[in-house]
């Protein structure tokens, strides 16, 4: 759905998967265990997997490329999280252009 630092995906496993995994796998395996498809945003360069929703894109908005905070506003007013995948890659592929992926230091 998008390529660069901030990766969205959507968990698509069964539930009866989903404990198994999510025990095995962690964040990743949590993240993926999920019948419902929910999106999720994993960053490169952090590790992080976080639930894409409103809040979580504003916050990264507003990090990274403020100016676009209004428009993105004006865009998801109204969207519930499940409706927001359209407007989620929109504004996740701008950031991929500023935000670079950097190796994870141990």
């Amino acid at each position: 759905m998008t390529k660069g630092n901030y990766i969205l995906f959507r968990g698509c496993l069964r539930n009866e998967d989903a404990a198994a995994i999510a025990f095995l796998g962690g964040m990743i395996g949590s993240a993926i265990a999920s019948k419902s498809g929910h999106l999720y945003i994993l960053s490169l360069r952090t590790g992080n997997i976080n639930y894409c929703s409103i809040e979580y894109l504003e916050k990264r908005i507003e990090e990274n490329k403020p100016d676009l905070l209004t428009h993105f506003k004006n865009e998801s007013l109204g969207l519930k999280n499940k409706e927001l995948a359209p407007v989620a890659i929109k504004y996740l592929n701008i950031l991929n252009e500023f935000v670079s992926p950097q190796p994870i230091s141990n």
